[in-house]
């Protein structure tokens, strides 16, 4: 099948039918459709300027036509939950019942909305929340892989590498966002832009205005340097001598191998599962979208100003880029107040503020990081706090995960209440293991020098404990292992089936190609959306450069732990089989919902399984099943950006490459001096370079590789009844979809997100209700309230919006601390900063917090000696 090389051509492919409804046309141009009926309706979510255009092309979308297109729409998104039950009710009845299209003066309103969404869906997105920051159009002629592009991306890079590598390794962490390289990249392209247009290396200095899609791959290549590779944490916990202290750790040669490896074994997958993470219209990728709004404000100083109607009868003229101005300097000033002179802002505990001693009462309202469930109507003023801010995602992701979350954290409560499992002695949810005095579970004191389970240590010291939040936790993180699986295949298998012919269809050609016969191009879908069809203008990427990638990555990894460490590298081989096993799940919920779920549980879990006791074995069970995940959604991200923007694949490739290898080279050639500080990773460390992730990384380490999933959760193990979560994991979306199936038009049950509602307890442990209601109410505002009513406003001015919080957060935490934290300028003491935290919310102990007191024995559990 050819291309599509131009928009008149995106419906030809479909065969014309003999009628090509000319009468229903007419009736169209006189007026008797209802226009304002489809935009009142809701059906379909378009501004009267959408639907316009919509119209002057319904001569090119005969209802035949439109029937084909809308086959393969229902069949891709029939359990989108961000698509009307009504409207799929309507899809539905329009493609199955013959009568509609024999009957046009019968069902003339039905036809005409079904064209016009088919045209929607063929000529831009079904997704409102696309439309407002993607162009429907291309010019594949603008330059974008310039040498503006090298230049600028890798000057940015490296300063970020150096910047972020250091403050990762601080609590709380410090890091410079995609927005503020957006931010400061544009100056740097618009100057070189007013050079004169030498050549270097045959390649022009300035072929032209600096564009958008220049300014999107210097964003994606800085963002790739930055984006710290998954072993510093590990490198940390193996070599620092409180915790492994491992030499071989502190070989450059290892450093390097094992980064490269592990960062680049993700980019070969990401690459590998584009066609199902990537290309399809549903793969929207929410948390990206305010990236691309920035871009465009910024390159469209003027932007529009027609005028659109806003809430409360007001009228806006504002362009993106005043409005983007307008509010990154309100909240740039107002954020000096909980970032610096009012801190108690961020976390108002004022419910536990009343009586601060009473540990049920903080147990159940307070935020403070472990203490409590921070159940609070007002629990914050600072948007930087909220662990899912509002305005990004579709409602049904605040719905599904804060419903999840919310019964997880009431459970939790039950457990603690009765004591199950003597998670009553604990604090109610801190993400911690505990001793059996209610401590911090010490590992030291149960392993031999070398790390080690030793067996009378452990008689001696305690079993491990977990608070009632973890508990629930694990439960979750053991039902979404399965869960993932069960909801992909039943939900996503005709995606899936179209990807996996996708990716035959490449190696096909690949093979024809090297032995010399011509290659298919690729075909396009009727239900294939605007974006995808326009990047048809370009060469694809052959998979066979992403698996040569792959390959090569999984040899340096094999060289690396072959070389340096004790560990037989047949890890390299066996634990990317998870990678293999989830990453399209993992992708899919994560593209769709902007939630990403971890499966270090799961790989360590079997790592400590396979590992018997060997403690190093689990560490790089998850160095190479679980991390790749991680990078590879950082880069199928960024090709979701590109498709977007139109960016040449090849393009892309080469960015992303250069991305990875130059983020990892600078950042492994920190590690040794950052290691090097005077009492790094220690609680004495300056300026708070405390590595929180090498010590969590340490904990979890010990635990699974020298405890091991078999004591744990084997058979007669203290936690095995968690593993209740497996089979949960496989019931409940099957349940969910054949509920579905069964009342089609319910608005709750097509809202449902299964998988969602299980993620949500995973991450109970450790978490807060405040930081999650108030992203509710400002979704319920955003998403229900504008976009529903004021389609056209929300479009301009949403994610723009969002851009400029980001980046207001970012620049004035960067500012406060070199200019006031880091020459140690403090704000005077007054009681809203400090005094935040008395009483159980900052000094919690067994005695004057816990729902359950030891008793006179000093602990609580089994007698010494006689733990499993």
């Amino acid at each position: 099948m050819s291309k599509i090389e131009n928009e008149k051509d995106i419906v030809e492919h479909v065969e014309p039918v003999a009628d090509p409804d000319h009468d229903h046309d007419e009736k169209i141009e006189k007026g008797d459709l209802d226009h304002d009926g489809l935009l009142a309706s809701g059906h379909i979510q378009l501004t009267a300027e959408e639907l316009t255009h919509l119209e002057s092309k319904l001569p090119e979308c005969t209802a035949e036509q439109a029937k084909t297109i809308l086959e393969e729409v229902y069949t891709v998104h029939q359990h989108d939950p961000r698509y009307d039950p009504e409207t799929l009710e309507r899809i539905k009845m329009f493609i199955s019942d013959p009568n509609v299209i024999a009957n046009p003066d019968t069902y003339h309103t039905l036809i005409y909305e079904m064209r016009i969404f088919a045209l929607l869906t063929s000529t831009s997105s079904a997704y409102p929340e696309v439309r407002a920051v993607a162009a429907d159009t291309d010019d594949p002629s603008i330059p974008s892989l310039t040498i503006r592009v090298w230049l600028i991306g890798t000057i940015l890079s490296a300063i970020g590498c150096v910047i972020n590598a250091v403050f990762v390794m601080r609590y709380p962490a410090i890091s410079i966002s995609s927005n503020v390289v957006q931010l400061v990249a544009y100056p740097l392209g618009v100057g070189m832009a007013k050079l004169p247009n030498w050549k270097l290396f045959g390649l022009e200095l300035n072929p032209g205005p600096f564009n958008k899609k220049e300014h999107l791959l210097i964003v994606i290549m800085s963002g790739l340097g930055m984006a710290f590779p998954p072993t510093q944490h590990l490198i940390l916990a193996q070599a620092m001598p409180q915790w492994f202290g491992m030499e071989y750790a502190r070989a450059a040669g290892y450093q390097f191998l094992g980064a490269l490896g592990t960062n680049m074994i993700g980019f070969g997958f990401a690459g590998i599962t584009r066609r199902f993470l990537v290309y399809p219209s549903y793969c929207v990728w929410p948390a990206s979208l305010s990236t691309i709004a920035l871009n465009n404000a910024l390159h469209d100083h003027a932007g529009s100003t027609t005028p659109v109607r806003g809430p409360w009868k007001t009228v806006w003229r504002a362009s993106m880029y005043k409005c983007f101005w307008v509010v990154f300097g309100i909240y740039f000033v107002y954020y000096f107040f909980p970032g610096y002179i009012f801190p108690n802002l961020t976390i108002f505990d004022w419910i536990a503020w009343i009586k601060p001693t009473s540990g049920n009462l903080v147990a159940i309202t307070s935020s403070n990081y472990g203490v409590g469930f921070g159940f609070n109507p007002l629990p914050t003023l600072d948007y930087n706090y909220l662990a899912m801010p509002g305005g990004y995602f579709p409602m049904f992701v605040h719905y599904n995960f804060l419903a999840g979350l919310t019964v997880g954290m009431l459970l939790a409560i039950v457990l603690w209440c009765r004591n199950v499992l003597n998670c009553g002695y604990l604090q109610i949810n801190s993400p911690n293991t505990f001793d059996n005095k209610a401590k911090r579970y010490v590992v030291r004191n149960i392993v031999d020098a070398v790390g080690r389970l030793d067996e009378k240590k452990y008689q001696e010291y305690s079993e491990p404990y977990m608070s009632a939040g973890r508990i629930v936790a694990f439960t979750g993180q053991f039902g979404y292992t399965t869960a993932t699986l069960t909801h992909t295949l039943l939900y996503n298998r005709h995606e899936l089936k179209l990807g996996y012919k996708g990716v035959k269809a490449d190696f096909k050609n690949w093979w024809s190609r090297i032995r010399g016969r011509k290659a298919e191009e690729d075909t396009v879908n009727a239900g294939d959306d605007i974006h995808y069809r326009l990047m048809q203008a370009y060469p694809e990427v052959p998979e066979w450069w992403f698996v040569i990638v792959l390959l090569l990555s999984m040899v340096v990894s094999f060289i690396c732990l072959g070389v340096y460490s004790p560990v037989s590298p047949a890890v390299v081989m066996i634990a990317p089989i998870i990678t293999i096993i989830f990453i399209i799940p993992v992708g899919i919920v994560t593209s769709v919902s902007g939630l990403e779920p971890s499966l270090n549980l799961i790989s360590e879990m079997i790592g400590g399984g396979i590992a018997g006791g060997d403690t190093m074995t689990v560490m790089f069970f998850r160095m190479f099943g679980a991390e790749p995940v991680y990078h590879a959604l950082i880069y199928a991200n960024d090709l979701k950006l590109s498709h977007y923007v139109k960016i040449n694949p090849r393009h892309m490739f080469w960015v992303q490459m250069w991305g990875g290898l130059l983020g990892t080279f600078i950042t492994v050639a920190q590690w040794n001096w950052l290691m090097a500080i005077p009492n790094v990773c220690t609680p004495e460390a300056p300026f708070r370079l405390i590595c929180p992730g090498g010590q969590a990384d340490y904990s979890t380490f010990i635990f699974w590789g020298t405890l091991g999933a078999p004591r744990l959760f084997g058979k007669n193990g203290r936690f095995s009844w968690l593993m209740i979560g497996l089979p949960l994991g496989v019931l409940f979306p099957a349940l969910m979809f054949f509920l579905k199936k069964r009342f089609p038009r319910n608005t709750i049950l097509q809202s449902s997100h299964p998988l969602l509602l299980i993620l949500s307890f995973s991450w109970v442990s450790g978490g807060s209700w405040g930081s999650y209601v108030p992203g509710l109410f400002i979704n319920l505002f955003s998403w229900n309230f504008l976009k529903k009513r004021y389609l056209e406003f929300w479009s301009r001015y949403n994610y723009v919006t969002l851009a400029a919080l980001g980046t207001a957060i970012s620049i004035n935490a960067f500012l406060v601390f070199f200019a006031l934290v880091f020459p140690g300028v403090e704000f005077p003491a007054w009681w809203g900063n400090g005094g935040g935290t008395p009483g159980c919310i900052g000094n919690w102990t067994n005695a004057d917090c816990a729902r359950y007191k030891i008793g006179s024995k000093g602990y609580f559990g089994p007698d010494p000696g006689n733990f499993h």
